[in-house]
């Protein structure tokens, strides 16, 4: 099924961390307007963005490579 996705893809400190949480705290009210959000918590939404940008914003840390690569697919 074809649908629209959105994508916001910030600056690092530019309070897209606080975007992402607020995604996630209202995703049962969303989910009633039809807007899915996925994953459990906000770096869930974090990694699919990497994967789409090619890299991580800051580099490697906690978040490794191999878990961004590829993050996009399910979407």
């Amino acid at each position: 099924m074809n649908h629209p996705v959105y994508v916001h893809i910030g600056l690092g400190k530019t309070g897209t961390s606080t975007l992402q949480r607020a995604l996630v705290e209202q995703r049962g009210p969303l989910a009633e307007l039809g807007i899915d959000v996925p994953g459990e918590r906000h770096l869930d939404i974090r990694r699919p963005v990497y994967d789409l940008m090619g890299r991580r914003i800051g580099g490697a840390g906690r978040d490794a490579d191999a878990r961004v690569t590829g993050a996009w697919a399910p979407f």
